[in-house]
């Protein structure tokens, strides 16, 4: 991609998303100063939840299932979601930065 954006470099071309955090990321030797934008995308607050079909009123629930957008519009129980997403994100970023041995304390804790 970069050899296509070299050759072409107007701006817009190819939008990429995900969750990774390049600082985090010791394996990107190149610096993207200049070439990338990071927006940073909060779930969604308690009004804009009210969109969606099935969106728990009781404060308890509300603040249990949260406000992603995966949890609210695909039905996912919010439990299984919050273990995949504490597996795939936090579990690897946190356990690189911090060097975190024993997972089973760290999801403990968690």
């Amino acid at each position: 991609m970069q050899g296509e954006v070299d050759k072409r470099p107007s701006r817009g071309r190819f939008v990429l998303t995900g969750s990774a955090n390049l600082t985090l990321l010791r394996s990107v030797t190149q610096s993207l100063a200049g070439r990338t934008a990071i927006v940073n995308l909060l779930p969604c607050d308690y009004r804009e939840t009210r969109r969606f079909a099935g969106v728990p009123t009781d404060l308890f629930d509300v603040m249990v299932t949260g406000g992603y957008p995966a949890i609210l519009d695909r039905g996912i129980a919010a439990g299984d979601c919050f273990a995949s997403y504490i597996t795939s994100y936090i579990e690897r970023d946190v356990r690189q930065v911090l060097n975190v041995g024993d997972l089973v304390l760290f999801q403990t804790f968690l």
